[in-house]
């Protein structure tokens, strides 16, 4: 995940405010059923079939929220803002304890369980910053699935908000099984074949 994205989701977790856990109803999804070891590309291929083609994909060099990434995509999708969105994608272990955590009900931000993953989103401050969502897929063996997402403004709950790319997308994204330790050939091979890939 992109240092701006987070960034402001661990906010949410700072040390000075009340934290409450924010575990139940996750799930493990099924480990992958690939063999091959799981490369960026093949990340990025994966994510362009929930969410549709970016504009440019790259090697994500500054994955934050898990301590030893295995691997890490970053993508861009065109939009009227000056950025444009971003969606990165994270496998890793070590997944940094604050993102076990969400603010109490009436703090600014928060998070949820949906569908066997953890959606902690952080809010946007005007003129800095558009605010993040991260959901969080817990995998065997201590490995995480992270899609992350900055865009949209997140002024609120993210299920009430008209996203850029649908919520649902990233979490099934999210929750795919090859976005794990391991993948398939068939992720590996489509990673090779990207005409969008940039960098990596």
């Amino acid at each position: 995940m992109s240092r701006r994205m987070i960034m402001s989701t661990l906010v949410l977790a700072s040390p000075v405010l009340a934290l409450t856990s924010c575990r139940d109803g996750a799930i493990r999804e099924p480990s992958s059923t690939g063999d091959v070891h799981v490369t960026a590309r093949a990340l990025a291929a994966v994510s362009a079939e929930h969410l549709g083609k970016p504009s440019q994909a790259q090697v994500e060099q500054d994955p934050f929220g898990l301590g030893h990434p295995i691997a890490a995509t970053s993508a861009r999708y065109r939009t009227p803002s000056d950025d444009g969105d971003e969606v990165t994608v994270e496998v890793g272990t070590g997944l940094d304890r604050r993102m076990h955590m969400c603010r109490s009900e009436d703090s600014r931000g928060g998070c949820f369980s949906l569908n066997g993953v953890r959606v902690i989103w952080s809010p946007e401050i005007p003129e800095e910053d558009p605010g993040s969502i991260a959901v969080v897929a817990p995998r065997e063996g201590g490995v995480y699935a992270v899609a992350g997402y900055s865009g949209t403004a997140i002024t609120g709950d993210p299920r009430k908000l008209d996203l850029s790319l649908p919520l649902d997308d990233l979490i099934a994204l999210a929750r795919d099984a090859r976005v794990d330790r391991t993948t398939t050939q068939a992720a590996v091979d489509g990673g090779a074949n990207l005409d969008f890939w940039t960098f990596g």
